[in-house]
């Protein structure tokens, strides 16, 4: 795997422990946690224990897709109607005066 992919998976799955609360978890009892689903994993993916996580996990991550997607529809409509934060306000905020001083220039 190319340095950059394995990153980035690396990322994925950290992001996973944080969605599941585990980051301020005892790091042995997350390796024995993590360990023992390898080993589930190594029986395939059709196990029973397998397919029961995986019946809980799913809608937890597409619950936190659909909300990231929902933030994401949020804040592209704020940036269309001009009610952006951070750099978009003050680029506003910038050119309005820029105007202001045109204007009262020209007069």
């Amino acid at each position: 795997m190319a340095r950059k992919a394995r990153n980035h998976a690396l990322f994925k799955v950290g992001g996973l422990v944080e969605l599941a609360g585990l980051l301020e978890c005892d790091k042995g009892a997350l390796l024995g946690g993590l360990l023992e689903i390898a080993e589930t994993w190594r029986n395939g993916p059709e196990s029973p224990c397998f397919q029961e996580w995986k019946q809980f996990g799913d809608p937890q991550l597409a619950r936190r897709e659909a909300e990231r997607k929902s933030t994401t529809k949020k804040k592209h409509r704020n940036r269309k109607a001009g009610l952006g934060t951070g750099r978009d306000s003050k680029c506003q905020d910038l050119i309005g005066k820029r105007l202001l001083v045109d204007t009262l220039w020209r007069n």
